[in-house]
């Protein structure tokens, strides 16, 4: 080989070598390389067990539920009277607030009985579904400035001499409840005592506003309810009639999973 060709190759063989040098400069130091692993892991499982007696109290509790001869007699657990009230521009107000007992239902059939008046006078009565709005509160007693002040909001259900406060929580509270029934210019004659039913859904509160009688015992009145229907919110997801009930149990399992890690390139290049 001539000196030409020899200076030639030398000067390839520098061109390469520095052409490594530089891509090493620049790669990266290290790298990601992938590795199986296997892995323990622990999982839940579910067996029926029997339970006589958990079965004895569900057949129990649904027949209870069932019954259509279930009638109960309320007692109200707040009410008040005013004479300085007007109810939608009724005076003399009788407010009665119930608490429905927990029947296995959603619907409840409430009948209110409208006893004889011992003399004529004429009566209104009207019925709320109060469970949103809470039971109104005894009135305030009227302060100083009386009611002259202008309230925050319009007195659209209660006026009469109490505070602006409670005229506008009382208003207020009436602006959520839900009218179910009621019935005016009523005089319930000794002879002819009658009955408002009502078929409520989902009701836990209740309200009977009376107005128009002087004296209690010229406007009374009781109040029943009873199921009406039976219908669960949450009907469990097994049929429960053989007595059986879910116990859960753990299992232990592998698996095959990949984990990432980072080494130096020199490792990855002289590994398999």
């Amino acid at each position: 080989m001539d000196n030409k060709n020899q200076s030639a190759a030398i000067r390839t063989d520098l061109v390469i070598m520095l052409f490594s040098v530089f891509c090493l400069a620049f790669m990266p130091s290290c790298v990601t390389r992938e590795y199986a692993v296997v892995e323990n892991y622990t999982r839940t499982e579910y067996r029926f067990d029997y339970n006589s007696k958990a079965q004895e109290d569900r057949q129990q509790d649904h027949a209870a539920g069932q019954s259509e001869n279930v009638v109960c007699e309320l007692t109200p657990y707040y009410q008040w009277n005013s004479r300085d009230i007007l109810f939608k521009d009724r005076e003399n107000v009788w407010y009665y607030g119930y608490d429905l007992p927990d029947f296995a239902t959603d619907s409840v059939l409430i009948k209110i009985h409208i006893l004889p008046q011992l003399q004529y006078e004429p009566m209104t009565i009207s019925v709320f579904d109060m469970t949103q709005a809470g039971e109104l509160e005894h009135p305030d007693a009227i302060g100083p400035t009386g009611t002259l002040e202008k309230g925050l909001i319009e007195w659209n259900w209660i006026t009469g001499l109490s505070t602006r406060a409670w005229l506008d929580r009382a208003n207020e509270q009436m602006n959520h409840a839900r009218f179910l029934a009621g019935r005016s210019n009523l005089w319930s004659k000794p002879s002819d005592q009658q009955v408002i039913e009502i078929n409520v859904y989902r009701t836990r509160m209740l309200a009977v506003i009376i107005c128009g009688p002087e004296y209690k015992w010229n406007g009374r009145v009781t109040v029943t309810a009873e199921p009406a229907g039976i219908k669960f919110d949450n009907p469990p997801a097994r049929n429960d009639s053989d007595g059986y009930h879910p116990v859960p149990y753990q299992v232990q399992e592998k698996h095959m999973t990949y984990h990432f890690k980072q080494i130096p390139i020199w490792e990855a290049l002289f590994q398999p």
